[in-house]
């Protein structure tokens, strides 16, 4: 019997928005006891901490602007469950953790639940225009991006970062 050693994180960057994902063996990748994930924009995403018999996951959000923690044990990851990385402010998708599989298969689902509320907010009136005006502008730049990526052959909209071990 073989048994999965490997996991994938995908997020999206509570910077820019961009979904973010790493692949992580996790044996090798925790050596020093921590694995962290940065965007291409510069943006810290997460932090995974090795804790006793399991992990402490550390998630920047882009709902709230604040820290999430999720605690996995070593046996949850082994036995390949996955979890839901949400907003507990906002109840919204954050990005999800577990079998590579899996992960890429949500990936495109919470992104595109950020887009409807990030459209949805920017047609609600709010009294903070800057905040109204990024989520519209954010709305914009993702139909931008989904004709680009249309016209160079419909490119996968995942990347794969660079391992971080």
């Amino acid at each position: 019997m073989l048994i999965n050693t490997e996991a994938c994180i995908g997020m999206l960057c509570p910077r820019c928005a961009r979904t973010h994902t790493d692949e992580m063996g996790l044996f090798r990748s925790f050596t020093a006891g921590e694995l962290r994930g940065s965007c291409f924009c510069g943006a810290r995403v997460y932090v995974i901490f090795a804790a006793g018999s399991g992990f402490i996951l550390y998630y920047n959000c882009i709902y709230c602007g604040g820290v999430h923690q999720l605690n996995i044990s070593r046996l949850d990851i082994l036995t390949g469950k996955s979890f839901a990385l949400s907003c507990p402010l906002q109840g919204q998708p954050v990005g999800h953790f577990g079998p590579e599989t899996e992960v890429r298969r949500e990936c495109p689902d919470f992104k595109k639940k950020f887009v409807r509320y990030a459209l949805k907010m920017s047609a609600d009136e709010m009294t903070d225009t800057d905040f109204s005006s990024f989520f519209a502008l954010y709305g914009y730049m993702e139909r931008v991006e989904a004709a680009v990526r249309g016209s160079r052959g419909n490119r996968p909209s995942i990347k794969k970062a660079r391992s971080f071990d």
